[in-house]
């Protein structure tokens, strides 16, 4: 493939469409339900014991490919959502450590390939692990190949439902060796308390919010200043409460 002809697939990867379009629409409005099957620190004796296998699905989704032909150079053997304990995983808290594993089958040995994974909200990417930034590529990669990737200290609201997306470049950073795609979902549970928020519209507010949450600080007139951030959170046991002056 040429540099010219990789550039135009690099093009057709960033390109909105009707499909993702519609499924954003279809994980926004199936996230809250799905979330709140996930089993909660906080609030375990209100989550049921045991899930039906389409409770489980509506959860989380893996994909892989099934053996026989290759489409090309690659072919995408599993995939899995590891917690911090390695465990697999259907649901996060906000600011738990989220571990993809990615698992290939190659025709060919790639020399110094580019990693790329990411994750998205229901708008869009809200963060990535991407070799073209660090640099930190395998000298090269061949037969069966196995690579993991967590993403740490990434505060996700609660409540919402995430997609995993990953592609793989050859050397020239433009040849697709694996094309970018979603290759699994997963959604968070908690709530606007669980996160150190308490006032009586947060609950409904938090739900329709920014998909990730940030330290913050506000400061005003008459001396107030407030702040939050994920030391807040009751479950972190470094919690202390909101910081507050002439309140």
């Amino acid at each position: 493939m040429s540099g010219s002809d990789g550039a135009r697939d690099l093009r057709r990867d960033d390109r909105p469409t009707r499909r993702w379009t519609l499924a954003a629409l279809a994980l926004a409005l199936s996230g809250a339900t799905a979330a709140a099957a996930c089993r909660s620190p906080f609030r375990r004796s209100t989550l049921p014991a045991t899930l039906s296998d389409d409770d489980f699905w509506k959860l989380t989704t893996a994909l892989s490919e099934p053996p026989g032909e290759f489409a090309g150079v690659s072919r995408l053997s599993g995939v899995e959502l590891l917690d911090k304990d390695g465990t697999p995983a259907t649901c996060y808290f906000p600011g738990d450590p989220i571990t993809i594993a990615i698992e290939l089958e190659l025709t060919r040995r790639v020399e110094l390939p580019y990693f790329l994974i990411s994750i998205a909200g229901t708008f869009g990417p809200i963060a990535a692990a991407s070799m073209f930034h660090d640099g930190c590529r395998p000298p090269f990669i061949e037969g069966r190949y196995r690579i993991e990737c967590t993403f740490e200290r990434l505060i996700l609201a609660p409540r919402q439902r995430f997609t995993v997306r990953f592609a793989l470049y050859a050397e020239d950073a433009t040849t697709i060796v694996y094309p970018k795609q979603v290759i699994a979902t997963f959604v968070t549970s908690g709530s606007a308390a669980d996160c150190g928020f308490f006032h009586k519209s947060a609950r409904g507010r938090i739900l329709g919010g920014p998909p990730v949450l940030a330290d913050y600080r506000w400061r005003m007139a008459g001396g107030i200043e407030s702040a939050w951030t994920s030391a807040n959170m009751p479950g972190n046991t470094a919690a202390t409460a909101v910081e507050g002056a002439g309140t």
